[in-house]
């Protein structure tokens, strides 16, 4: 068996995450799939799996290691896969609020979430002045707000933490 897809000790968002692999010998093979948070411990997560050579897992949580192999059955033998590989689910979370001038909510303004000189994310508020980050990496940001009619405003220190949202409501002078 050759695995293909995630490459070997890759992190990626959970959602983005299929297993892929090919056989030499695909002529009626069944595969068994095993997944786990350890080599030691992993368990079959799909079977009989005709022909498919790939495999798209749904209960991975954010922030965790795991361990899979994929084993091949075919009318003359079973090959267990000695070569077990891993990937990593990004731990990520959440930034919301709203943009407002006194009274007033700010529609349009374009907010960066940014790591230095690199922006990580990019949102526009909607007409109440709301916007979200989804999906952020775990991390500490800047965040920068601009909008027509306003001087550029700037937050340091934005802290993501995984699995949670952080709520920042900007006034815009």
């Amino acid at each position: 068996v050759t695995k293909l897809a995630p490459a070997n000790g890759t992190s990626l968002k959970k959602d983005d995450i299929t297993l892929r692999w090919e056989y030499a010998d695909n002529n009626h093979a069944r595969y068994k799939v095993y997944l786990g948070q350890s080599e030691e411990n992993m368990s079959v997560v799909k079977e009989n799996i005709d022909g498919a050579t790939d495999f798209t897992p749904t209960t991975l949580e954010s922030g965790i290691t795991y361990y899979w192999r994929v084993d091949v059955n075919n009318a003359f033998y079973t090959t267990e896969d000695q070569n077990v590989w891993s990937f990593t689910t990004l731990a990520l979370g959440n930034v919301q609020g709203s943009v407002f001038n006194g009274d007033f909510n700010i529609s349009g303004a374009v907010l960066k979430l940014k790591n230095g000189d690199q922006t990580i994310a990019e949102t526009t508020s909607v007409g109440t002045g709301n916007y979200a980050f989804n999906d952020v990496p775990v991390g500490n940001y800047t965040m920068t707000i601009s909008s027509d009619g306003f001087e550029d405003y700037i937050i340091n220190n934005v802290g993501v933490e995984a699995n949670n949202t952080t709520t920042i409501n900007v006034y815009m002078p």
